[in-house]
């Protein structure tokens, strides 16, 4: 598909509805502008999937017009309009058709839907942040509205119009519940591209892009017709109320973009209110002067470096938003060892990592470059001693779903797991045959990355009975953010003889349980083993 097009989908989908208005018109159904209306679909089709925001209206329109002929013609007479409309999409978008017929519909891979509880979230994400700047009311990449309660008086002015709409076409919108469209005057069209415009992008995986709502742009195809019609109705009962929001309205769009200067937007957000640099200047020359052609940093850095340097530095994506545009980058990264991929982050990033480095005795270099922390040459520390054989070792849980002993089978297609939830209190416990010295745990996940636990700490029994502590919650969330999606988990430390490892699960998930496919113990005094295997 082309990449891009948010503008142009709002001009094809604009002009796609305007024929579906005067389509609706016809007393008989115009053939030549309903191929038109699709044909237009299809090619917004390929250019950009968002052109599904229109789509839903104009086939809603098409179905109520069917049905409205079937009483007069017969069904196969009005439904014989389905085929040419299907055959005619097609065409319009056969350059995206004919690539995934030739790709084993290579495409449909991008449009994933999101969870109910995400939708939700992208939901209220769409009245707290995207609206508010669709509206006017704050600026496009920033949390602050345009003035102390400019959401509030955008939401007094807009809620009003639809209020006042939905009463005076109160008749027309229950219709809607039975397929009928009033095709005179089908501003109802409008109000359901604007309610799908909502619902589509809220369950789609993109519905966490609130703070840059360009995916709901195809709102003010519907936004403004409607209020100019209702401003006009609203004129002739209350014309001094008509004018309060109209010029309320106006005075809040200008604002949007004059208050206090020229309205510039602001660069995208990465974490805790950081984000992205103006200037990649500084950061290109060295990654230039080091030849370095691959990091590791978010996706919106990611695609400013590629973008900035002609795509002579490409990136993994590390941390959210985890949407992989171009796999290819995700390949050159993963045929380059870890050390040649400097990690760029903004300031509060490197302090995650740079604890969770420290944590796991990882070593590293620093440099400060265009406003980020670089993070280069990382290299993981050297265990002194090598995996002790499990026969020196049993393993036990506090819940068993599947039997602990499946981590010490050298085989990552099983796997020790909790059986429910992770709650605080779960255990896995490794005791000693007898107490040795020690000097690093490590573990994998397998197929199971989401069963990876929340929080913990892990601690040493010694053999006198006291406790070492190994690992502390804090410094476990270092360690989390830094390993992101990773299966592996290695963790070296200070040599210590211990008698058993205890690991105590300390946060929560309410769907996921806490696994293992495969955990072994480092120590110097061990007898060779074989390791879990990594990634």
């Amino acid at each position: 598909m082309a990449r891009g097009g948010f503008i142009e989908i709002v001009f094809i989908g604009a002009l796609a509805l305007l024929l579906t208005i005067h389509w609706l018109r016809d007393e008989q159904p115009n053939l030549a502008r309903l191929i038109l209306i699709w044909i237009l679909l299809g090619f917004g089709w390929w250019i950009n999937n968002q052109i599904i925001f229109f789509i839903v209206p104009i086939g809603f329109a098409l179905l109520a017009r069917c049905l409205e002929l079937m009483k007069r013609q017969g069904f196969l007479s009005a439904f014989s309009l389905f085929p040419w409309a299907i055959a005619s999409f097609l065409f319009g978008g056969a350059p995206f058709w004919i690539y995934n017929i030739d790709n084993s519909f290579a495409s449909f891979g991008m449009l994933s839907r999101a969870s109910f509880s995400d939708a939700l979230q992208h939901l209220g994400g769409v009245f707290t942040q995207a609206l508010p700047i669709i509206l006017g009311a704050a600026r496009f990449w920033q949390e602050e509205p345009l003035f102390p309660g400019a959401v509030a008086l955008s939401y007094l002015c807009w809620g009003g119009l639809f209020l006042y709409f939905s009463l005076t076409r109160i008749r027309s919108l229950c219709a809607l519940c039975l397929l009928k469209l009033e095709r005179r005057n089908p501003i109802e069209l409008l109000a359901i591209l604007f309610v799908a415009c909502i619902a589509v992008f809220s369950f789609s995986s993109f519905g966490f892009l609130v703070a840059a709502p360009r995916y709901l742009l195809p709102i003010y195809v519907a936004l403004f017709p409607l209020a100019g019609i209702t401003l006009v109705q609203l004129r002739q009962s209350w014309p001094l109320l008509a004018r309060l929001i109209l010029i309320s309205i106006i005075a809040i769009n200008f604002s949007s973009s004059y208050y206090q200067g020229r309205a510039l937007a602001g660069q995208p957000f990465v974490f805790k209110g950081e984000r992205v640099s103006k200037d990649h200047s500084e950061l290109l020359e060295w990654l230039k002067a080091h030849n370095i052609r691959s990091v590791e940093t978010n996706y919106w850095i990611g695609y400013r470096l590629a973008f900035e340097s002609l795509e002579q530095v490409t990136f993994s994506i590390f941390r959210e938003p985890h949407q992989v545009r171009l796999p290819e980058y995700e390949r050159i990264a993963s045929s380059l060892p870890e050390s040649a991929k400097p990690y760029i982050l903004t300031p509060n990033q490197a302090l995650l990592v740079e604890a969770a480095l420290k944590e796991l005795r990882y070593s590293y270099t620093r440099n400060e470059l265009s406003g980020y922390v670089v993070l280069n040459e990382i290299s993981p520390p050297k265990l002194k001693g090598t995996a002790l054989d499990p026969a020196l070792y049993t393993v036990s849980a506090s819940h068993s779903g599947e039997p602990a002993s499946n981590v010490l089978d050298n085989r990552l297609d099983t796997r020790w797991g909790t059986g429910t939830h992770q709650v605080p209190g779960m255990t896995f416990t490794t005791t000693l045959n007898s107490p040795r010295v020690l000097d690093g745990i490590a573990w994998n996940l397998g197929g199971w990355q989401s069963d990876y636990p929340r929080n913990l700490k892990i601690e040493a029994i010694l053999p006198d009975g006291n406790l070492r502590e190994l690992m502390l919650p804090d410094n476990y969330a270092a360690v989390s953010y830094w390993l992101d999606r990773s299966t592996d988990f290695v963790d070296s430390f200070e040599p210590i003889k211990a008698q058993s490892i205890t690991i105590t699960q300390l946060g929560a998930d309410p769907v996921f349980d806490w696994s293992m496919a495969e955990f072994r113990l480092y120590g110097p005094e061990s007898d060779v083993a074989a390791a879990p295997q990594g990634k």
